[in-house]
């Protein structure tokens, strides 16, 4: 079964639930299948189990982050990670080669031009202003290249932007508000830009699913209570802040994932895929993590259940109670694993006393775990 017959016959398997329930668990699998990369064809139950299993596990509430991450991460080959990476740098590189031929030209024709007449360098205006919203119940910002923060700290609803040569569009219907930010500079980003589009919204509003999209620029949810958070930047840290949500998902390709002062009641899912993952002074449920090339650390958190997959970096993490408490899977190809400043050797494998478990697993890097 492909992708598109899978998720048509989830959203009819689901047809009894809520709109917003329904289009939010099928975007959950939506992004998850995206984020496999399969080849044209590929059969996706490999991945979330059949329409009916995955409709199960949503009328539930129970839906396995975890398999479901496990299956994505075994049919995305190392080949496939690498080649992002690769790509990304490519594009550096290409840029640089740009910009220092452009200059060594100007330099020997003794032209000299401004490079901030180039769209590719900088466009040619500014727009800044305010626009006041209706109230909403569901949010879902999609930017190309602008800063994008959800805040709670006024009275009404409104967003102020600053943004260059480009067109924002708002649509709010049955209490959703979309917002759209379209970039048409060459390449689609401004280089040294401080483009933004920040949402407030009233004090103590609570929410139902909010989504925030940027391919260039930081994402941030700061003081917000909600059912459901998808914070996504391409290139750029993600920040929730002092807000509560009952899921949440924070992925970036290149930046870091922060996580503080802030309450996920059910499953925090986290990746970046060349950054650092920090969770610190929160309260947390199930933490899946994943990261290329980055660290992982959780400072001064409660949690029940961690499960981290890093291919190079080091996994700090904090513990509350005692390490009877937890049922523990460390492993680490090139480090070591340490407990309360105890080498362990490269692996443990013990049982817990309670529900608690940390199952951490490093490429390259050390497992460091200290009890408090």
């Amino acid at each position: 079964m492909n992708s598109d017959e899978f998720l048509k016959e989830l959203q009819y398997k689901l047809r009894g639930l809520p709109d917003t329930e329904r289009v939010n668990a099928v975007r959950f699998f939506e992004e998850y299948i995206h984020k496999a990369n399969l080849s044209p064809g590929t059969d996706v139950t490999t991945i979330c189990g059949t329409p009916e299993e995955a409709a199960r596990q949503v009328m539930s509430g129970s839906i396995d982050t975890r398999s479901i991450k496990k299956s994505v991460r075994a049919h995305e080959t190392k080949s496939q990670r690498e080649g992002r990476h690769n790509g990304i740098i490519g594009i550096l590189v290409v840029l640089g080669i740009l910009i220092i031929g452009a200059a060594a030209l100007f330099g020997v024709f003794g032209l000299a031009l401004d490079l901030s007449h180039f769209r590719l360098f900088k466009a040619s205006k500014r727009e800044t202003g305010t626009i006041t919203l209706e109230d909403f119940r569901s949010l879902d910002v999609k930017t190309d290249a602008a800063a994008i923060e959800l805040v709670s700290d006024s009275d009404s609803y409104y967003v102020d932007y600053s943004l260059i040569n480009d067109d924002i569009k708002i649509d709010n219907k049955d209490g959703r508000l979309t917002l759209e930010h379209k970039n048409h500079n060459l390449f689609g980003f401004n280089l040294g830009d401080d483009s933004f589009i920040k949402v407030h919204v009233p004090k103590g509003v609570s929410f139902d699913d909010i989504k925030l999209t940027g391919d260039t620029g930081a994402v941030k949810m700061k003081d917000i209570s909600c059912s459901t958070a998808w914070l996504e930047a391409d290139t750029g840290t993600v920040t929730l802040e002092n807000s509560t949500t009952g899921d949440a998902t924070l992925t970036t390709d290149t930046g870091a994932v922060h996580v503080t002062n802030s309450t996920v009641e059910k499953s925090l899912n986290a990746e970046a895929d060349t950054g650092s993952i920090k969770l610190i002074d929160s309260t947390l449920n199930d933490i899946v993590v994943d990261t290329d090339t980055g660290s992982f650390h959780v400072n001064g958190t409660d949690f029940n259940t961690i499960e981290a997959n890093l291919d190079t970096g080091s996994i700090n993490i904090e513990a509350p109670g005692s390490r009877d408490d937890y049922s523990l899977e460390l492993e680490t190809d090139t480090g070591s694993v340490k407990i309360n400043g105890n080498k362990e050797g490269k692996s443990l494998d013990q049982k817990g006393d309670t529900n608690k478990s940390i199952k951490a697993e490093t490429d390259t890097g050390s497992v460091i775990i200290d009890f408090q």
